[in-house]
Parts: C-alpha cells; structure tokens; sequence
C-alpha cells in the first residue's frame, strides 16, 4: 500500500520561533532519537546548493526509516537551484523527509500545484490581503475607517509580528483623535517614512550611480530609526520583486499583468517598470548578492554595521 503521509513539508512565514516547536516536534515524531546525530541534516540556502541538497536526501539513512532533511534561507537559494528541488517535491524519494523553510510565499505562488505533493505549513501574521482585511477589522471595531493611501502604506507591515502590528494601529488611533477617517499622512506621521517609498527611492539613486543621494536616504531612514538590517531588507524587497518581474517578462506577460500579479502600487508603476528594462537577471542577481552577503556579516561578524550597508550600497551604486 502507497503512504498517503507527506514526506515534503513547505515552512513558510516570518516566526522563526514558531518555526522551530514545529521542527522540534516534527522531527520528534518521524525521526528516532538515536538517529538523530547521523540521519538528521540541516543545509542553508545561501550556503548549500541543491546539488549537495539533493545528493544527501537521496542517500539511504544510516539508521532511521528516513533520513530528516531541513533547507532553511530557501528563499536564497538561486533560482535553478529552486526548480531542482520543486522537481524533487514532485516526486520525492522514499528515504527522506524534507522541510523547505522560506520566509516568502513567492515559491507558493510561483508554482501553484505544491499544495498537491507537499504539506504547506505557515507561521506569524496573515499576509497579503488578508492582513489588509484584518487592519480593516481592527481599525473599525474602533469606530475607524482607512482611506485607499493609507492602505498602500500599511501593506508594509506585512512580515512583522502580532504585537508590533498592533502597537502601530494603537498609535494610529490615538494620532487620528476623534477623526472617523485614518489617512495615508496619519500613517506616514506615525510610522515614519514609508518603506515602499525608501525603496523606490533608494533604487533610483543606485540605479543612477548617485552615492551621495542613496547615503541621504539611508542617513533619513536611521534618523527616523531604522536598522541597517532593516534598510537591507528594504534593498532585498525591491530587487526580489524585479527579479520576479524579469521572470514574468520573460514568460510572455505584459506590463500591467506584471504589475497587477506583483501588487506594485500604481504610484510607482513607471519608475518600476524603467528600472525593469535597464535590469536584466544577471545584474539583479549580482545586487542580489552583495545584499545577502552584507546581511550576514552583519549577523556574524563585530564590524560596524552602519559602515557594512555603506560599502555595500557603494557596492552597488558602481554597477553590482
């Protein structure tokens, strides 16, 4: 008789606390403790490659039934090495479990039969729309609307936790007084400059070789409290939705296809879309890449921070 038990399982979402019970408990259930030093395998995705990935899922277990394979930073991995493993989902070996962990549901997206062959499990916040819908909720249960910009702006909570959501709609009901309306200046006053902003802004300078500009920007955003961090974050946004974009493109869809499926706001439809054809996937994987190395060391070395996303926004503003 064929198992009907998955063997895949997608983690998808911005709670790694949560992230790592259910890993703790997943393992616990289908690995035994005694094989755990030998049979259980944890690879990143900025690190490994679906190779090296795929080469040990595929090995037989020393001990257990299965071998417990876990890819965390999947969204790292280069875009080949993604298909490699959606490929493996679709018809996986018998002598593996394996747990993709990604922070984006982008993958989900792009490959909408996943859920067919893999068990999808999300952890934190709602995202997308249905965050909008629960800010909507929130706000009127106090006796309080959204206007159409404001809702643009607070898309940009999108990924951060309970708590911190909350504290900024408190913060928003409180500014507003006894105003019926939230508008996007109420945000912007209260949250600081908006992210989506930053990062339009941002790439512009970049893509114009301006250092001085893009130094400005960042000075505003760590004035008004931002990490260096989270300004590359802002950076990776950015350069992961072109990238998203140019993949589209090359696909066949047309420009307000592509716009609408990645939910750029019309605001910035334009100065996106001029960005798009002066990119081609190269050039956005090697910004792609002096991001995410930045990102880490920052998160393991001692060197300054600050003077770690200068070098690499001066990185590149000289063309990645």
């Amino acid at each position: 008789m064929v198992s009907t038990k998955p063997s895949t399982f997608f983690f998808v979402g911005h709670d790694d606390k949560l992230k790592e019970k259910a890993l703790k408990d997943l393992s616990s259930r289908l690995l035994e403790p005694s094989a755990r030093q030998l049979d259980y395998k944890v690879f990143y995705g900025d690190e490994a490659s679906a190779g090296e990935i795929l080469d040990y899922v595929r090995t037989m277990p020393f001990i257990a039934d299965k071998r417990f394979v876990v890819v965390k930073r999947f969204d790292s991995l280069p875009a080949k090495d993604k298909s490699r493993l959606v490929e493996y989902v679709r018809d996986p070996a018998r002598s593996s479990y394996l747990v993709l962990d990604a922070w984006d549901d982008s993958i989900l997206e792009d490959y909408g039969d996943l859920n067919k062959f893999a068990e999808i499990r999300r952890f934190g916040y709602p995202a997308g729309n249905e965050l909008l819908t629960w800010i909507k909720q929130y706000l009127e249960a106090q006796d309080k609307k959204i206007d159409a910009d404001a809702v643009d702006v607070l898309k940009e909570l999108e990924g951060q936790s309970a708590a911190y959501i909350t504290n900024e709609l408190e913060k928003l009901i409180a500014f507003s007084g006894e105003r019926k309306n939230v508008t996007g200046r109420d945000v912007e006053e209260v949250l600081g400059r908006s992210v989506l902003t930053s990062a339009f802004d941002l790439a512009g300078a970049i893509g114009n070789n301006n250092i001085g500009k893009a130094m400005d920007i960042i000075s505003e955003l760590l004035l008004t409290g931002k990490k260096p961090h989270e300004i590359i974050g802002i950076l990776c946004w950015y350069f992961k939705r072109l990238a998203r974009a140019k993949i589209l493109s090359g696909k066949g869809e047309n420009d307000a296809r592509i716009i609408g499926i990645l939910r750029i706001s019309r605001k910035y439809s334009a100065e996106f879309l001029d960005h798009l054809k002066k990119h081609d996937i190269r050039l956005i994987a090697a910004k792609m890449q002096i991001l995410l190395a930045a990102d880490l060391e920052i998160k393991r070395t001692k060197y300054n921070p600050f003077l770690i996303l200068e070098f690499a926004v001066m990185k590149l503003c000289l063309g990645g």
